[in-house]
């Protein structure tokens, strides 16, 4: 459930009447049929781009499902904004059908790859190739997988067997931003990839919140109190 969802107020024939904020549907929906009758209904927008200049106007239907704008005898449907973990999971379905065509298609979805930043990159690993000793050139904050887990390539180089990412410091970094919806036990990161401001980590029975970027210190610890505060 979303805090603070955006409910379009629609009457039994399909006009759209008003916008109205809550935090369930149940209630704006009983809201809805307080205002504009029995057969009226709510519906949620909060990624929906509808104006209330063309509400007023009543230049908005909703019909069989879809927000349609109304401009004369045109019918321009409103396509609702992919929130950014629905984008990713574009991303990634984009990478799976790309891989069942030829090799240079693929090199899109690669591209795509390295505009996410490290927490999107984290709810996509797949995306990134696996890391091989093969004498394969890596460039600088390229990503890669080694053993389930990814890294950031910390200076262009030409891999070999012994420089494994996990014991080549200056060589690669483990991304450790952690996912929103899921804070991780804290561990010591190296100085390349320390915990940015507002990263939260589980460390001896509490939560933490780092106040700082490239933060390496260990939450809890005498003098890190300007480095990480308790949340709970």
């Amino acid at each position: 459930m979303y805090l603070n969802q955006i409910f379009a107020q629609i009457e039994s024939n399909g006009i759209v009447r008003n916008l109205v904020v809550g935090d369930n549907y149940t209630e704006a929906n009983l809201v809805t049929q307080a205002t504009f009758g029995e057969g009226a209904f709510a519906v949620d927008v909060t990624y929906c781009p509808i104006r209330m200049e063309d509400i007023n106007q009543e230049r908005i239907l909703y019909e069989e499902g879809k927000f349609l704008k109304i401009n004369g005898e045109e019918r321009e449907e409103i396509r609702q904004i992919p929130t950014e973990a629905q984008r990713i999971k574009l991303l990634e379905a984009e990478n799976t059908r790309l891989q069942k065509v030829v090799e240079p298609v693929c090199i899109f979805a690669a591209i795509q790859a390295r505009t996410l930043s490290d927490e999107q990159a984290l709810q996509v690993p797949t995306l990134y190739p696996e890391w091989t000793g093969d004498g394969v050139t890596y460039q600088t904050d390229e990503r890669i997988r080694y053993q389930d887990i990814l890294y950031k390539v910390l200076q262009a180089h030409t891999s070999q067997e012994a420089w494994t990412p996990d014991n080549s410091p200056s060589l690669f970094a483990k991304v450790l931003i952690p996912d929103e919806g899921n804070i991780p036990n804290w561990e010591q990161p190296e100085s390349t990839n320390g915990y940015a401001a507002g990263d939260k980590v589980q460390h001896k029975g509490e939560i933490w919140e780092s106040l700082t970027d490239g933060n390496v210190w260990e939450p809890g610890e005498i003098g890190t109190e300007n480095q990480w505060k308790k949340v709970r």
